[in-house]
């Protein structure tokens, strides 16, 4: 585990563990007052669901943790909102980009920051891409 603030990481365990049960949802919201380290877990869990392994953790050597290491893994894409908001178009063109099936993993993931600056068809789209089975969609 990284350097994650201690009060983190009981929140990183159990998406660990649910991930290791294969009972974890395909989305997440991430949530906290500015500053507490929303972006560090979220960072944190994409890196274990982006993982080939069984485990709850990522285990830093199999290809997909390579690629997230390196920041290209093609099934992993950011959409981030704090320069401004996010508009309707960004959003079907990432969930455009990422529509087909994975080439690495298991499955997709997208990871929206600072979702609230999203309009009101941007968050529209974001539910209904939401719809889609290989897409693991993570906000804060």
């Amino acid at each position: 585990m990284t350097d994650l603030p201690h009060w983190l990481k009981p929140c990183l365990q159990q998406v660990q563990v649910l991930k290791k049960s294969k009972t974890l949802s395909h989305a997440l919201l991430v949530t906290g007052a500015d500053g507490v380290g929303q972006e560090q877990l979220a960072q944190e869990i994409v890196k274990d669901l982006m993982c080939e392994s069984d485990q709850g953790s990522a285990c830093g050597h199999c290809h997909s943790c390579q690629l997230m290491a390196a920041d290209t893994h093609p099934d992993f894409r950011i959409l981030d909102g704090e320069a401004g908001s996010i508009k309707v178009d960004q959003v079907r063109q990432l969930v455009t980009q990422i529509s087909q099936k994975p080439q690495v993993g298991k499955s997709k993931v997208i990871l929206i920051t600072h979702a609230q600056a999203m309009n009101i068809n941007a968050a529209n789209a974001v539910l209904k891409a939401l719809e889609e089975p290989l897409l693991v969609l993570i906000l804060y």
